[in-house]
């Protein structure tokens, strides 16, 4: 967690629909694939990884593997050092929240991998399955890193509020997630109503996150006109999940929103039977696959420093 980046105390704030028709369209689509995105029961004991897995639900994220399956790794540069033969454990498996980042990747595989590995396919997983990989993964140190990869738009942007707040900061480390407050209300979080109760929108993309306070800005002006944008991590939202105990909490209220060019394009992967792209751009001759499997003899390697380690 960035250490400018505290976790807001939740006020009695209501703004009401805050969606623009578009976006909630789009999150009314994914919701239908990936669950519910909003009945989620209030805490009274610690979340178990079950529960914190369904949470991280909502939220797609990509990869890219080879056309058989087997993931691709990622391995630091070794200048000056004699070329030796890579272990899994010393590589990293990227995953993107981003989909042109991912077509970009699956680029850069099919221009630097050996030839026999340059036909790729699209995976598709959820941060919840993410999430429950990862946590298995940090027992067995024969796995490569399991590494989820930000849009550099939305890492700028997160820096860019954190200076904005008088932070010196040139580097932001984690996954930023994007909020809005009231700063009359000494910083509470703006919330919406849903399924008759409040939640508190941590958005993945600040774009997004801005769209919707533009929309609802001739229906509430006041409190978007003075509205503020914050910046919370991924990391951490899910260390105050696994420790969380008062139903009353913040935490307990939070929906986290993928941002809507990842939300779209999951949606179209997983209808379409066309290889899942960005854009209808196929990464190779191979379909969109469901998750990331485990990595084996025959994954293959690719230079270069993963993001993010």
């Amino acid at each position: 967690m960035h250490p400018g980046c505290r976790f807001p105390r939740l006020r009695r704030l209501f703004v009401k629909s805050l969606f623009s028709r578009a976006s909630a369209a789009t999150l009314a689509a994914v919701s239908a694939v990936l669950g519910s995105m909003v009945c989620f029961p209030s805490i009274v004991q610690a979340l178990s990884t079950d529960e914190i897995v369904r949470r991280l639900d909502v939220v797609p994220l990509f990869s890219v593997t080879q056309e058989n399956g087997q993931p691709i790794l990622v391995f630091p540069k070794q200048q000056g050092q004699p070329a030796a033969e890579p272990k899994p454990a010393d590589g990293a498996i990227l995953h993107f929240v981003d989909p042109e980042d991912v077509r970009a990747f699956a680029n850069r595989v099919q221009s630097e991998a050996p030839p026999e590995s340059r036909k790729v396919s699209l995976a598709l997983l959820t941060l919840g399955q993410f999430y429950r990989m990862w946590t298995e993964a940090q027992n067995k140190p024969e796995m490569p890193d399991l590494v989820v990869t930000p849009s550099k738009e939305d890492v700028e942007a997160a820096i860019t509020i954190l200076k904005q707040q008088g932070q010196s900061v040139e580097q932001f480390a984690g996954i930023p997630l994007f909020y809005a407050v009231d700063p009359q209300a000494e910083d509470a979080p703006l919330t919406l109503r849903a399924d008759n109760r409040e939640v508190v929108p941590f958005f993945f993309s600040k774009r997004d996150l801005q769209a919707m306070l533009d929309d609802y800005k001739q229906r509430q002006p006041d409190i978007i006109n003075r509205a503020q944008l914050r910046v919370f991590t991924l990391d951490g939202l899910i260390e105050e999940l696994k420790k969380a105990t008062d139903p009353n909490s913040l935490v307990g209220s939070v929906r986290l929103i993928p941002s809507s060019s990842a939300a779209a394009f999951y949606m179209r992967a997983m209808r379409s039977n066309q290889p899942g792209q960005p854009n209808g751009q196929g990464a190779g001759q191979s379909g969109a696959r469901p998750a990331t499997p485990a990595p084996a003899s025959g994954a293959a390697g690719l230079g270069g420093q993963p993001a993010n380690r």
